[in-house]
């Protein structure tokens, strides 16, 4: 099963892609435009967080095979705060006012739980660059080890340079994949976003993305001579607020499979994870 750390990964990587469908124009040979995170100082943006996360072991018993799934679901309510605003991003004080969970399937699956007590109540500074990647800014030790990764892995997602319609860019970036709570390695997301569209003021983007997640071969043997494998996919995209410098809406899908079997035992069935993760994220109010 995935661990707080591993699943809060996965919620940030979603937390940085949108899909949203909408009536915009798509010219080819439009002039590039910036797509920036740039908020004014003083803006207080609030967001609501929506995130359902399902693993499904199969492995096989005798002739057929068994399956269960365990599902949770969080929703985040948020105020980020826009302290100050440079040429090189902003330092946002990020406030979680209210995390509710659920859960379902069994009782192997802990961490919506600890996730919303690291979460909740919580104040964090961070330092968002204008690509969008985050840094968190307050001591780790000030914070639960749940609530520092649900800010520390946020990826950069937009362009670092002006971009038209059906241009693309690309970003990685590194997370924990794994099929059950003891097992190690990381993963490499490779993104590829592409500017689908412009609202006709140009205030509005539209962006679409497709990654893939690949496992990270060296550490592919764990403990009694198990072996994994992984493979994984991203898809989603956002819609940007071009005239506000921050995302508007977002939703985003990442599934990561895994299949772990004994290399000492080729008699034995391999055991089989897969883990799916859906997610929206959208700007509820803006204030002043």
């Amino acid at each position: 099963m995935p661990t707080v750390s591993q699943t809060s990964s996965l919620l940030a990587l979603a937390a940085c892609t949108a899909l949203a469908p909408g009536l915009a124009l798509a010219q080819r040979g439009a002039r590039a435009v910036s797509l920036a995170i740039q908020p004014r100082a003083g803006d207080t943006i609030r967001t609501r967080i929506d995130q359902r996360m399902q693993v499904t072991v199969t492995r096989r018993v005798g002739n057929s095979d068994t399956s269960l799934t365990m599902t949770s679901s969080m929703m985040v309510l948020a105020r980020n705060v826009v302290q100050s605003v440079d040429d090189s991003g902003a330092t946002v004080l990020v406030i979680t006012d209210s995390v509710v969970v659920s859960e379902s399937g069994g009782a192997g699956m802990p961490v919506p739980e600890e996730l919303r007590r690291a979460l909740q109540g919580k104040r964090m500074r961070v330092r968002m660059t204008r690509e969008g990647a985050t840094r968190l800014l307050d001591s780790p030790d000030q914070l639960a080890q749940g609530a520092q990764t649900f800010m520390a892995q946020m990826p950069a997602m937009l362009p670092g340079h002006p971009v038209a319609p059906g241009d693309t860019w690309s970003h990685a970036m590194t997370i924990p994949i794994t099929g059950q709570p003891e097992a190690g390695g990381t993963g490499t997301v490779h993104t590829v976003f592409r500017l689908d569209s412009l609202t006709s003021s140009g205030e509005r983007a539209f962006i679409s993305m497709r990654g893939t997640v690949d496992r990270d071969s060296s550490a592919a043997e764990m403990a009694e001579g198990v072996k994994r494998t992984s493979t994984g996919s991203v898809t989603g995209g956002l819609q940007f607020d071009r005239k506000r410098g921050w995302l508007n809406d977002a939703e985003t899908t990442i599934v990561v499979k895994s299949v772990l079997h004994k290399a000492s035992d080729q008699d034995q069935p391999p055991m089989r994870f897969q883990i799916r993760v859906t997610q929206r994220m959208r700007t509820t109010k803006k204030l002043r």
